[in-house]
């Protein structure tokens, strides 16, 4: 399915929010960073292991823990 129509472009949020293109990208690595520790914390409340969480962070993410 390609929704990448659907999806507005960094220049385009930007404009929408009256920052500059930059801005939008910062703000979401930011969030993109914020989601992984959450994640990770997670993870790591429900693992019994240390190699079950890093066996975990990695199947559910492609993080290497």
């Amino acid at each position: 399915m390609d929704d990448s129509a659907a999806r507005p472009t960094y220049d385009a949020l930007a404009a929408e929010f009256m920052v500059k293109a930059a801005t939008v990208t910062n703000h979401l690595g930011a969030m993109r960073r914020r989601f992984r520790l959450l994640l990770l914390a997670r993870i790591r409340e429900v693992a019994i292991t240390e190699q079950e969480f890093r066996d975990e962070a990695l199947t559910v993410s492609g993080i290497e823990a």
